[in-house]
């Protein structure tokens, strides 16, 4: 019954874009992100139980995401998963308009096995990031860039990935690249760019660059991983629980 009525309840959201119906979801609960727009030009007005609404503040404040941000995207998906499944045809307007779309399944990115898919973009709160390409194998690349570069150790060899973040939360910030993103393979150990450095490198990701909202910054990041490593690489950011995941294959 509940998941009946949260359909009904997000086709009626959806109506509010072309209605300007204000859409309250009733579950007894506290008022939660009321100024928060689900909906570009429109307002979704929302309660619902605690629980849920200490779920969002934990789950996103772990990942560095605005509580109300992601909630208000977890309710546009859910309504536009439900439509589609009652047939109807739905055009998410908040959707970018680039050719790569931003993946909508809820669980991506969130564990090892099921990673944000190379060359798709993931919107958080802040930002939007892209894996745009890999070379598993970068070592004549790396050793090409600059005289004094070492080879890599003995099994080893340089791994290279092109990154591109945009920001989208208001405001400017960096996005630390070479100090946040690592990768990890079937041999278990965690690679990190100041610990398993490729030295100077073809296009390095401008790390320290100040980008002000809708700006994008793109680069390149490189790790000296275990050779057996190379088909099985996944990278990460964050820590614990936190940690997002991205396909490197």
């Amino acid at each position: 019954m509940r998941r009946m009525l949260a359909v009904v309840g997000a086709a009626l959201a959806l109506a509010a874009i072309t209605t300007g119906v204000v859409f309250a979801l009733n579950y007894e609960g506290e008022d939660f992100c009321q100024d928060t727009p689900a909906w570009p030009g429109g307002t979704y007005l929302g309660q619902m139980h605690p629980y849920h609404s200490d779920f969002y503040r934990g789950y996103a404040e772990r990942r560095g995401w605005d509580p109300c941000t992601t909630w208000a995207a977890d309710q546009r998906r859910s309504a536009i998963r439900g439509l589609r499944e009652l047939g109807y045809t739905v055009i998410d307007p908040a959707a970018p308009s680039e050719s790569a779309p931003v993946s909508t399944d809820p669980t991506v990115g969130l564990s090892r096995e099921n990673p944000v898919p190379l060359g798709t973009p993931f919107r958080g709160s802040n930002w939007e990031l892209t894996v745009q390409s890999v070379t598993p194998n970068a070592t004549a690349a790396v050793l090409e860039e600059n005289q004094f570069n070492d080879p890599p150790e003995a099994g080893h060899q340089f791994s290279m990935v092109r990154i591109k973040v945009v920001r989208i939360a208001p405001g400017s910030a960096r996005f630390d690249a070479s100090g946040g993103l690592r990768a990890v393979g079937d041999e278990g150990i965690a690679y990190a760019t100041f610990r398993d450095s490729c030295g100077v490198i073809p296009d390095e990701f401008p790390s320290y660059t100040e980008v002000f909202s809708g700006g994008s910054v793109e680069g390149s990041e490189c790790w000296q991983i275990r050779q057996a490593d190379a088909g099985s690489l996944v990278m990460f950011i964050g820590d614990g629980e936190a940690r997002l995941w991205f396909s490197l294959q």
